[in-house]
């Protein structure tokens, strides 16, 4: 491996270790958006026509409510 990867993994490898931001794009919608989102599909609306009223896909809506119901999980915690 060369010297400059080897760096750049172990600076990662730390980060994620101290649980740091690891960059990449930031997130469009908010966790109230995504919440409010959820209260519309539980109420019976179609979870496309949420993802479609936010722009986003429905693959990506359910992610966002599964990392959102992770955090709660873990703040519980």
């Amino acid at each position: 491996m060369e010297r400059g990867s080897l760096r750049s993994c172990l600076c990662r490898l730390l980060r994620r270790a101290a649980g740091k931001d690891l960059g990449g794009r930031r997130q469009q919608f908010s966790d109230s958006q995504i919440s409010n989102a959820r209260r519309l599909i539980e109420a019976g609306e179609p979870a496309t026509h949420v993802a479609r009223d936010l722009s986003m896909s429905r693959a990506t809506l359910y992610r966002r409510m599964a990392e959102l119901d992770a955090r709660d999980w873990i703040a519980q915690r």
